[in-house]
């Protein structure tokens, strides 16, 4: 068995060893030519395997939203000219996430430049063909006869100069639902089997899992004086930017805290957000600061601890409202300044007419 943590490797064609043998340097004789080799030295020619998975696009900020991921494949080596006769790259999506579909399969070197890309249908095959499929089906790609000479065409010997080469897959999914059901990682790793024709067995390696965390915010809205009294009826805009920024708009509106002045949003990338509250409750004075939530918010650890406030995958906030005073004074430029500026001015009014009256009161009585 293959020690801990030892890379997969192709078998290489199997040859056959005479001993003992002459010496194989016909080139440069020396006395040492007319003898017997009784030691001989076999180096292996097994090519090491592996295959990786990668985000291409940034992941997907919610459910219902898209991503795509890069499955870079190694090709083997030639080895004594024996040609790879089946190359498979399978993406055995978690049951969270739905296929969207399959985009290109291409043959790139090392530095990642394209030297061919492959056409569906007579270079390979796809399934899912097409359409959006639902609880995670496996996505694979099978090379044809054809893909497979001309890869053999283009694939250099072991240890000659010339870069190895890769193939890549592109696939893009949809991220539907928590994992189990459960707000956490959802985890995905593609596999890659892959034989030469002088092979009875394939070799198949598996890439490290690729995982993307989501979670929710579970707001609570209360009376800044009375922190036992729970106000639903708060509305708010979440956005996955600072509202502040230019160009910036809410990823979700309309949001409404509910009974018990709840407010739980599910589905969310541990990412940054930011909560502004565009309706406060009846009777309530709006929230006026946008509220500030980072990635490390979110609670990881798996804890039942009743003390703890968040459950795993979660940011649990409590957010005050103050209640409204009995004549309430309006945002500088807010709703209501022209009102208070006339109140103002009958006040002033009023006083002035107070005044002049008074004093002719008085000149009348020293008369």
């Amino acid at each position: 068995a293959p020690a801990a943590g030892a890379k997969p490797l192709v078998p290489g064609t199997p040859f056959l060893v005479t001993i003992p043998m002459t010496s194989p340097d016909v080139t440069a004789p020396t006395s040492d030519d007319t003898t017997w080799l009784y030691d001989i030295w076999a180096y292996p020619k097994n090519d090491v395997l592996d295959v990786k998975k990668i985000l291409k696009t940034d992941p997907a900020q919610m459910f219902g939203d898209q991503m795509t991921y890069t499955i870079s494949s190694h090709v083997p080596y030639d080895v004594d000219g024996s040609a790879i006769d089946t190359y498979v790259i399978e993406d055995d999506l978690d049951p969270a996430l739905s296929f969207v579909s399959a985009n290109s399969l291409i043959l790139v070197d090392n530095t990642g430049a394209e030297l061919v890309k492959f056409l569906p249908g007579s270079d390979y095959t796809v399934t899912p063909a097409a359409g959006i499929v639902t609880n995670g089906p496996p996505v694979t790609w099978t090379l044809t006869p054809a893909a497979l000479k001309t890869i053999h065409d283009l694939n250099p010997p072991k240890g000659s100069a010339d870069p190895e080469m890769r193939i890549e897959a592109e696939v893009t999914v949809r991220v539907d639902a928590y994992r189990d059901g459960k707000p956490g990682a959802i985890p995905n790793a593609a596999s890659l089997t892959t034989k030469f024709a002088t092979n009875t067995t394939s070799t198949k390696v598996t890439s490290p899992p690729v995982d993307v965390d989501y979670g929710r915010i579970k707001l609570t809205k209360v009376d800044a004086t009375a922190t036992a009294a729970t106000l639903p009826g708060a509305v708010f805009d979440l956005y996955a930017a600072d509202p502040s920024s230019s160009g910036s708009t809410p990823i979700a509106q309309g949001l409404t805290t509910g009974a018990g002045g709840v407010l739980t949003i599910d589905g969310l990338l541990y990412d940054e957000y930011w909560l502004v509250e565009t309706k406060a409750p009846d009777h309530y004075e709006l929230e006026p600061a946008p509220i500030h939530l980072t990635a490390a918010m979110f609670q990881t650890a798996n804890t039942d601890d009743p003390d703890t406030s968040a459950a795993q995958g979660e940011i649990a906030v409590t957010v005050t409202n103050i209640p409204l005073s009995v004549f309430p004074m309006p945002f500088t430029g807010g709703t209501g300044t022209a009102m208070w500026w006339a109140l103002g001015a009958v006040v002033l009014g009023g006083g002035s007419f107070l005044a002049l009256h008074l004093t002719k009161k008085k000149r009348r009585a020293t008369a």
